[in-house]
């Protein structure tokens, strides 16, 4: 009991020596607030007359900082307008795009369409062709057997009509003998070689049978004119 009672004693003691202390600190708190609400004041004083005072700087400021809202303000709107137009161009160059495209296939489809065109004329023009050349070939060759037919009988024509002069002055000399008539024969046939080669210097395969014919009847003259004498 002894020992509880003096334990009791000394938690009583150094509650009081508590109580003193926070007396003591509530002395010193007390003071430090009495002491900060007078900073508070004075620094309020201060403000205001800070507040009162204007600086001479202030109205260039004002003015600035008013300049600046509007170019604030202007720079806003352009931004804005210059957003609304990158996105039209955008657009337009979308529909550029798909119109190129578009008309790209319709270009493309038309030349497909021209190249078929084209193989089908050139299929039924080569066929046309072929049936022209065709009949063109028998034409020229039915042309080419006329002219070859006609050719040697008109030159034996002219051949025939030429020599009946020649005949008659052959002939108008009764007495002469065989010789002078043989050299006035080959005179004959010399001038008839000689229109024969101008006459028919493009035509010489189809008139060299008409020249073997008229040296063949080149002596008939000869047998008249000596029937004649």
């Amino acid at each position: 009991m002894r020992i509880a009672i003096k334990d009791i004693l000394a938690q009583v003691q150094k509650t009081k020596d508590l109580l003193n202390n926070v007396a003591s600190d509530e002395a010193n708190l007390e003071a430090k607030i009495e002491k900060r609400k007078l900073e508070l004041e004075r620094n309020r004083k201060r403000l205001q007359t800070l507040q009162s005072v204007r600086p001479a700087f202030m109205d260039e400021y004002e003015k600035i900082e008013e300049e600046l809202q509007k170019q604030y303000d202007i720079y806003l709107e352009k931004f804005r307008n210059l957003a609304y137009l990158e996105q039209q161009l955008e657009d337009h160059h979308r529909l550029e795009q798909e119109r190129f495209e578009e008309a790209e296939n319709t270009l493309r489809l038309m030349q497909n369409k021209l190249k078929e065109e084209e193989k089908r004329l050139l299929k039924s023009g080569s066929n046309d062709d072929s049936d022209i050349d065709i009949q063109e070939d028998d034409e020229s060759d039915s042309e080419l057997e006329e002219r070859r037919l006609s050719k040697p009988r008109t030159a034996m024509e002219v051949l025939m009509q030429g020599r009946p002069t020649k005949r008659i002055v052959g002939t108008m000399q009764g007495g002469d003998s065989d010789d002078d008539e043989d050299s006035e024969d080959s005179e004959i046939d010399m001038e008839d070689d000689e229109e024969d080669d101008d006459d028919l210097e493009d035509e010489s395969i189809s008139l060299s049978p008409a020249k073997s014919s008229r040296r063949v009847r080149k002596p008939e003259p000869l047998d008249e004119s000596d029937n004649d004498f």
